[in-house]
This record gives structure tokens, sequence and C-alpha cells, in this order.
């Protein structure tokens, strides 16, 4: 007899807890659901909600910073190539440049030369070196540059055929 009442008194259980439902759910290890709603519960789960949004945000951004990188380096290595060229048209006028330079110094105190005449060739021979179209944008301030010289030297000159009389 104390076993059907046993018996009785579990199923009484079994069924109650079944049917109420509000408090609680499924087996009874889990916490009611009063114990559930607990304010820190509820900010715990809303932060790893957003956590898992940002997460998620951040992994869709990365593949288009992927593309915007790879339009960016593009972009990079076109002004590489771009500046590469000029430093080297540069140069290249430079170097020709030197040597006019270089041998209107050594002309201009050589003996027996007469310096009026190497300054006035010395002009038109700097402006025989060819000019790079890459350089275009600095024209002007290299023909100022061309006829600054071109006025030292004709000074230089003067100086010089001063000072040998």
């Amino acid at each position: 007899m104390k076993s059907l009442q046993k018996f009785e008194k579990i199923v009484k259980l079994v069924i109650v807890r079944n049917a109420n439902l509000s408090g609680y759910i499924g087996s009874p290890l889990i916490l009611p659901l009063k114990q559930r709603r607990d304010p820190k519960n509820k900010l715990l789960f809303f932060l790893s909600a957003v956590l898992l949004m940002v997460l998620l945000g951040a992994c869709s951004n990365e593949e288009a910073s992927k593309e915007e990188k790879s339009k960016e380096d593009a972009a990079a290595a076109e002004t590489a190539n771009e500046s590469k060229e000029v430093r080297s048209a540069l140069l290249s006028y430079q170097e020709e440049m030197t040597k006019v330079i270089s041998n209107t110094e050594a002309s201009i105190t050589a003996e027996g030369q007469d310096a009026a005449e190497v300054a006035a060739a010395f002009e038109q021979d700097a402006k025989a070196v060819s000019f790079p179209e890459v350089l275009s944008d600095c024209a002007s301030d290299i023909d100022a540059s061309v006829d600054s010289l071109s006025q030292y030297y004709a000074k230089k000159a003067e100086l010089l055929k001063g000072g040998s009389e």
C-alpha cells in the first residue's frame, strides 16, 4: 500500500510539474522561470547578443575592406610607377646638365679662351639639352634655373675679363 501511495505522489508531482509550465521548464533540474528572469541574466543575454552582432558585422566588413584595400594598392602601384618615371627623367636631365656645366666651368677658366664666348655658348648648350615631356610641369622652374646659370656665367666672364686686364 505504501508503494501505491508513493507511486500516486510521484504521478501527481509529474502531472503538476508538467501542467504548471510557469514554474518549471522541462526537468526539475532547470531553475524556475522566475529565477531566470533576473535582470542580471537579461543584461548578460543582451550583451551576448550585442557581441554576436558586432562580430558578425566585423566579419562582413572585412570582405569589403579587402576589396577597398586592393583598389588602394592598385592606385599606389600606379602612382609609384609614375614617380619612378618622373625620377628617371629628372635624373637623366640632371646628368646632361651637369656635363654642360662641367664643360663650361673647365672652358671658362682655361687659358686662351674668351670667357664671354664660353658664357654665350653655355646658354646655347643648356637650351639644346632635351627636356623630357614628363617634366612639363616643372618647365618654367627649369627654364628659370637655366637663365639664372646663364646670368651667373655672364657675370663670371665679366669678372674674369676685368681681372685679367
